[in-house]
């Protein structure tokens, strides 16, 4: 298994590192994406990755590395 460190960047300036795998960050990427897309922008959007709750309406940016080789995998903005 590879893990995967997440950096979140929140509207208030605030930094969070969570650790993941895989499914995990496409589940992540996939309800990140489509809430940017909902037309109901005020609908909150939570998500729990690795015993962490998220509310992804409060995230600007989100930098997903490999833990093992430091390499920058994805980035959500």
């Amino acid at each position: 298994m590879t893990y995967f460190k997440c950096i979140v960047t929140f509207a208030n300036g605030r930094h969070k590192i969570i650790r993941m795998l895989r499914e995990e960050i496409a589940h992540i990427v996939y309800k990140f994406r489509q809430m940017r897309k909902s037309l109901w922008r005020d609908e909150e959007v939570e998500v729990e990755v690795g015993g962490v709750k998220l509310c992804l309406n409060e995230c600007l940016k989100m930098k997903f590395f490999n833990e093992y080789t430091g390499e920058e995998f994805l980035t959500l903005a």
